[in-house]
């Protein structure tokens, strides 16, 4: 039995996609009746002061009109001297007329739809209206179709206000918005010089920025037709009792799923879902996988059972299945990858795990003999499962990455790979393609993988399996080269191993990407469309603040000052510095500023821009919300979503109570927040993070733009004290106990340990016995057994003069490491 238990397609997210299916990425969708006024959508292109053009001006742009439950609305509103309203409305059901260019509560000119060139709903229509002030003269073009007036009342306009959709002016307030898109924005001055341009395409959150000078345009409830390039929109989620194996139509429509009594076929493209039951047998049973496969030369439905010599085939026609009461065996080639070839039509599976052991095998099914012939393919490809596999063509599979281990043996060493090979289905062989470096956080793909020979990519879920509670994160990856690129956002994802099948699937027709999760007995489907963008892809940063020249004067003359007493206390220190290195100076006391200051090393505290401590201020629920905010901007530079939130911390409510919680609580967190000084709670692109401005220090977020910057560039001497410096005033959050924290307090000491490995290795720091010293003894904090950092601390020691002091620091080691290791210390060669 199914139950839709959620249907999140609403009548305007329809609209949408019979829009999406049409237009060009840049645009900006007027959500009009069909919501209610408050979520209609406004475009301002004059928010800060009106335009002024004493000889007159031009506007082009393109629109695209839907057909929708109201069709009269405003395309736009221009208020001219803060009195006089300049409208193009428009009603496209009307019998008169259908567009209309208003001027005060007169009709200038107007277009009747017939008459208009080339024009039908979900067609972009170039518009373009020349307000020559200068000779009282007015044009108007839609799609070349040309219309001229005099109107004496333009002649003494200057100031312009510019309003697409909602016009909330004082005394010019409206709400009617034409059902439309907007894109390509352009202002001219007289004689054709361009001004403005703002393409609707990137842009921050609520605000876009022309291609000119970078003018600011605002959109109130915006919704971006790019977005649907990196965001994942829900389609629905149904629970299945007794759910038995979910598998693509292998034609890219919609998937096939079962339970205990029908096969059930859901289209993409309607959602709609038919139903055959069985009037025959029963497909194989098995809670802990699902070993189906439609087999499209066939038109049969395939289900199969390791080692069973038979195949158990659904006829779709008929409703019936082969084996009337099959017996299932116990699983061992769990999460398998599995195909149809295009050779011979034979089902080929490959990888797996059972009893303890991953797989490196290949099973070919002989439909002629109904025999399993097993390849074992260990000597090419580590044993494995949970690994992506999708076809190439020719008779070629890409298979990437997974879980397991050399051995097969689950105990010995099992890990995640990053390899990509090309599986061929005419010898069943495997062939390295590359192998990408261990990321810092481990991850596995989906089952299945969509290949793009055409670019040389290919595009694959991931997810770590070392968490329930995760998030999938589609990834692009280069087929001849080692490339990784995360596009989209995330989908929150439950995952244990017996419990959850994630698919990643094409649909052609729409254009889109389709996510299917499988858990437990609930299906959940995801779509974005094709081919996805990274955010910074789709991200307009904002322009730099552009200081007055007398400041600027005033910031060049302060750095001459300070190059003039650097270059006096470099020839007077010049004279000391072997001594220096040759003693073990204390590093520099990191003194702690008290004024708009949030700090997380040895415990959380937080002071607002009055120098007065909030940390009170910050309730348990206040500080894991910001935590978590703030994590997750630092670390995925993006931020995190709302389900995210509310699964971390509000997993106990329902919903509805989830929601309000949330909705309260970062209300809460930005009153607070306003009075460090300049951090905000952002939400951009369904995505919650926080936005630290210049005014606002942090000291977790200096110590990993300093980890980030060692990755790549070397750090000098001062930066490397600064360093050491911050990580000596405490550990990440001591009190924070909350289980999500756990991954980020995790990394954070692994990203530290790495990094103090490779400063204190690098050449430049060599000879710098006190830095060494500092770096070796923070190591040594961080782990307490870490042999080069224990050498090199008593070394520093030793050339320091204090011979019997690295003695002793030695002795305690190797009494510590004998305690720990339950056997002598022994020096490594």
């Amino acid at each position: 039995m199914i139950r839709i238990s959620t249907i999140l397609v609403v009548f305007f997210f329809f609209c949408k996609l019979a829009l999406f299916a049409q237009a060009e990425s840049p645009g900006l969708f007027f959500s009009s009746h069909e919501v209610v006024q408050d979520e209609r959508t406004s475009l301002h292109l004059t928010p800060d002061k009106p335009f002024r053009f004493p000889n007159g001006f031009s506007i082009e742009f393109d629109v695209n009109f839907r057909q929708d439950d109201g069709y009269y609305g405003y395309i736009f509103r221009i208020i001219a001297n803060g009195d006089t309203n300049i409208d193009l409305v428009s009603n496209v059901i009307s019998d008169d007329a259908n567009i209309w260019l208003i001027y005060k509560d007169e009709i200038l000119l107007s277009y009747k739809w017939a008459d208009l060139p080339s024009i039908d709903f979900g067609q972009w229509v170039r518009v373009r209206i020349d307000f020559d002030t200068k000779n009282a003269r007015l044009v108007a073009s839609f799609n070349e179709k040309r219309q001229e007036i005099q109107s004496h009342g333009l002649s003494n306009l200057k100031d312009f206000q510019i309003y697409f959709g909602i016009c909330k002016a004082p005394s010019f307030h409206s709400t009617d918005v034409c059902p439309m898109s907007i894109k390509n924005v352009s202002i001219y001055k007289p004689e054709h010089k361009l001004f403005r341009q703002w393409i609707l395409g990137k842009h921050y959150g609520n605000k876009t920025y022309d291609n000119i000078r970078l003018a600011e345009a605002r959109v109130e409830n915006p919704n971006w037709l790019i977005d649907k390039y990196i965001q994942w929109q829900k389609l629905t989620e149904m629970e299945v009792e007794n759910l038995n194996g979910v598998t693509s139509d292998a034609v890219g429509k919609g998937i096939f799923f079962l339970d205990d009594k029908a096969a059930y076929y859901l289209h993409y493209k309607s959602l709609e879902i038919d139903t055959i039951p069985f009037t025959e047998g029963r497909p194989y049973r098995s809670e802990t996988r699902h070993d189906l496969i439609y087999n499209k030369y066939t038109g049969e439905l395939w289900s199969y059972d390791f080692p069973n010599p038979v195949i158990n085939r659904f006829n779709l026609k008929t409703g019936k299945w082969t084996v009337k009461r099959p017996e299932t065996n116990l699983s061992v080639y769990g999460h398998n990858n599995k195909f149809i070839s295009s050779k011979d039509s034979s089902l080929v599976t490959i990888l797996g795990y059972g009893h303890y052991r991953y797989k490196g095998v290949v099973n070919i099914y002989n439909k002629k003999e109904s025999t399993w012939k097993q390849i074992d393919r260990s000597d090419q490809i580590a044993p494995r499962y949970l690994s992506s596999a999708g076809h190439l063509g020719d008779n070629k599979i890409l298979v990437f990455g997974g879980y397991g281990s050399k051995s097969g043996r689950q105990e010995l060493s099992p890990r995640s790979y990053y390899d990509l090979y090309e599986f061929s289905l005419l010898d069943y062989s495997f062939t390295p393609l590359w192998t990408l470096p261990a990321p810092l956080s481990p991850f596995v793909p989906a089952e299945t993988l969509v290949a793009d020979p055409s670019t040389d990519s290919f595009y694959a879920l991931l997810f770590n399996n070392g968490y329930y509670d995760s998030y999938l994160q589609l990834a692009r990856f280069g087929i001849s080269q080692p490339e990784m690129k995360i596009v989209g956002d995330s989908i929150p994802f439950k995952f244990r191993d017996t419990e959850t099948w994630t698919y990643l699937y094409l649909n052609e027709e729409k254009s889109n990407l389709i996510a299917v999760i499988a858990h437990r007995n609930t299906i959940a489907l995801y779509a974005i469309a094709y081919p996805p963008l990274a955010m910074e892809e789709v991200l307009q940063r904002p322009p730099a603040n552009r200081f007055p020249l007398s400041y600027a004067m005033g910031v060049v003359s302060t750095v001459i000052l300070i190059f003039l007493i650097i270059f006096v206390l470099r020839k007077r220190n010049r004279r000391i510095s072997m001594k220096a290195n040759a003693s073990l100076e204390p590093l520099p006391v990191i003194r702690r500023r008290q004024v708009s200051a949030i700090y997380l090393l040895g415990g959380f505290q937080a002071f607002n821009a009055k120098e007065e401590n909030i940390t009170s201020s910050f309730s348990p629920t206040l500080k894991q919300l910001f935590l978590f905010l703030l994590f997750h901007s630092a670390k995925e530079r993006r931020g995190v979503t709302s389900a995210r939130l509310d699964e971390a911390l509000w997993h106990d409510k329902t919903g509805g109570s989830a929601r309000n919680n949330r909705n309260v609580n970062i209300s809460k967190l930005r009153t607070v927040l306003e009075e460090t000084g300049s951090i905000e709670v952002i939400n951009i692109h369904s995505l919650w993070s926080l936005q630290f401005g210049d005014t606002t220090y942090c000291d977790y977020l200096e110590v990993m733009e300093l980890i980030s910057k060692a990755k790549t560039d070397v750090l000098s001497a001062n930066e490397t004290c600064r360093l050491i410096g911050l990580l000596q005033t405490g550990e990440l959050l001591p009190n924070l106990q909350a289980e999500w924290a756990a991954f980020y307090k995790s990394n954070y000491t692994k990203e530290v340990t790495d990094i103090l490995s490779l400063l204190l290795n690098l050449p430049e720091n060599k000879n710098n016995t006190t830095l060494r010293y500092h770096i070796a003894e923070h190591l040594l904090m961080i782990d307490p057994l870490n042999e080069e950092a224990i050498l090199i601390k008593c070394s520093s020691l030793s050339a320091a003069g204090k011979k019997s002091q690295a003695k002793q620091v030695f002795a305690h080691f190797t009494k510590a490491y004998e305690e720990l290791m339950g056997k002598p210390y022994s020096k490594r060669s």
